[in-house]
């Protein structure tokens, strides 16, 4: 992790000589790679500006940057995802980008990172979820594991069921459950009327006990034909 303050953005141009349409798709955004020269005052931005920017304003202290030392930026990203502490879709970008230059095979890269061939495959497969599902997993509110669930999805379901399970905080366990019942009834049936009500007058129960003071959680999984509650009480 490198300190942001120690990053300087300038206006020159770019000192490596990077293929421009993959250079605007992969690393000029805001969820870009950000690559790096080291310099006596710190680090210079090579490509990321627009994210180092944001992370500024942000407020971020650190950030994960690739150091390039001369233009063979393909070993500068097989440094940077041994050293870095790199997304899982930052690494998942990482390789496509190596991998496209066609220099490399799947089995000889995973061979340079201490890889087996399969994680490789899995963790390109992470490019294929939606950008807001690529998003949650780059700011950790989802894993790399939760990710490789949703795939399971077809891709038009894929943000939706992400977005339930954000917001209902599931583990990766209770995410394979929940996408799990999903693909088994083929849709989410509506909760009928009465089911609501029950769900409203437990969940009020709960909201007066932990109003009273209790250390007392509360958890409500929806499948495709039930709903679980958890509600723990700590003694």
């Amino acid at each position: 992790m490198k300190k942001i303050e120690e990053i300087k953005i300038r206006d020159l141009e770019r000192d490596l000589n990077f293929d421009e349409e993959i250079n605007e798709e992969l690393w000029t955004g805001e969820e870009g790679l950000i690559f790096v020269k080291k310099n006596f005052l710190g680090y210079e931005v090579i490509s990321g500006k627009k994210r180092i920017q944001a992370l500024k304003e942000q407020g971020q202290e650190t950030v994960s940057a690739i150091v390039v030392d001369d233009d063979d930026y393909q070993t500068a990203l097989i440094n940077g995802i041994q050293k870095e502490k790199l997304s899982p879709i930052e690494e998942a970008v990482a390789i496509q980008k190596i991998l496209a230059d066609k220099k490399m095979s799947q089995q000889q890269l995973a061979v340079s990172l201490g890889y087996k061939q399969s994680t490789i495959a899995n963790k390109l497969r992470l490019l294929k979820l939606p950008p807001f599902v690529q998003d949650a997993i780059a700011t950790n509110k989802l894993s790399e594991r939760h990710g490789r669930a949703l795939l399971k999805l077809e891709y038009a379901k894929q943000e939706e069921v992400a977005r339930v399970i954000i917001e209902r905080k599931y583990t990766v366990s209770q995410s394979e459950e929940y996408i799990e019942q999903l693909e088994g009834d083929g849709h989410k049936k509506a909760i009928p009327g009465p089911v609501k009500m029950g769900l409203n007058t437990i969940k009020k129960a709960y909201d007066l006990c932990k109003d009273s003071g209790m250390d007392v959680s509360y958890q409500d999984i929806e499948y495709a034909k039930e709903v679980k509650i958890i509600i723990r009480f700590k003694k």
